[in-house]
């Protein structure tokens, strides 16, 4: 009933005019698979989140694709048993703020600010694991490595010179609800002419937030990790979210560095590429035996 109660209120206060037609219904159903169903609201909130982590080139089949697989994901941790524990997700929201060197709380407020609901994270973390753990499950026989292996794929540049990490280290500065944000923005960028510089000048902003952030390219926040991509050393962007908050962000340094290819790295990468394709030939089967309709 919370959670009902949660969504109606959400469609009054953010989707008022959006209540006649049946593609604005977020309640009707788009998708049947098998014996469960995917709705519009549920489409409307994947999009919505996919753009919060930085994904552009969105599209309506795409999103109904990844939905579809989902649903069969659970239906495969279903016939197995397995039903994340309510510890497994908040572990696994961890995990993911982690890789943007957010806190949890910090990473549902930041999905919140974009309209995307709690539950609706917590769903998609729900059945990352739940798919996780039907590969280890059922392939747990099949995803042993060789030496030999493991010595033709150390002897591969190709493949060892794969195994790198993008060091990137960059400051962000937050100002939230400023009047006459667009001047105050302009001043602060043409006064920064390097990371230190807006560490300096953010003390004059007591309601700002500011950090220095130092992680690999596959740790921090997709979206802000697409925005750094364009960026050039001591180079500068604005930010605004969809709450009117304004963010400024510098790209400090970036760097490329070589993973240590020891032997145990090279077969953790062997298992994991093995389980991947396992698992797509699964999933593959899984479409083909299921009942699909999309409305």
């Amino acid at each position: 009933m919370k959670i009902f109660i949660f969504i109606l209120t959400f469609l009054i206060l953010v989707l008022p005019n959006m209540t006649t037609s049946k593609e604005s219904n977020l309640f009707q159903t788009a998708v049947k698979v098998n014996d469960q169903v995917i709705t519009n609201y549920e489409i409307f909130q994947r999009k919505q989140m996919m753009q919060a982590f930085g994904e552009k080139n969105i599209t309506q089949k795409n999103i109904i694709n990844l939905l579809i697989n989902e649903r069969l994901y659970i239906q495969a941790g279903i016939e197995l048993n397995i039903s994340p524990s309510e510890n497994d997700v908040k572990s696994g929201i961890n995990d993911f703020a982690a890789r943007g060197k957010l806190t949890a709380g910090e990473l549902l407020e930041y999905l919140k600010l974009q309209n995307i609901s709690t539950e609706t994270f917590k769903n998609f973390i729900k059945v990352g694991i739940t798919w996780r753990e039907v590969i280890r499950i059922r392939f747990k026989k099949l995803n042993s490595i060789s030496k030999k292996e493991i010595d033709i794929a150390s002897k591969n540049e190709n493949f060892t010179s794969s195994i790198t990490s993008k060091t990137i280290k960059y400051a962000i500065l937050t100002l939230p609800y400023l009047a006459n944000k667009k001047n105050k923005v302009l001043t602060i960028r043409n006064n920064v002419d390097n990371c230190l510089d807006m560490r300096a000048i953010s003390k004059k902003y007591n309601e700002s937030s500011f950090s220095i952030v130092t992680a690999s390219n596959q740790e921090i926040l997709p979206s802000i990790a697409a925005e750094l991509i364009e960026l050039d050393i001591n180079e500068t962007k604005k930010i605004v979210n969809s709450q009117g908050n304004i963010s400024i962000i510098m790209l400090c340094s970036r760097r490329n560095s070589n993973i240590k290819t020891d032997r145990k790295t090279i077969r953790n990468m062997l298992i994991n590429k093995k389980l991947t394709q396992l698992g797509n030939n699964y999933l593959q089967e899984l479409k083909d035996n299921a009942f699909i309709i999309i409305k």
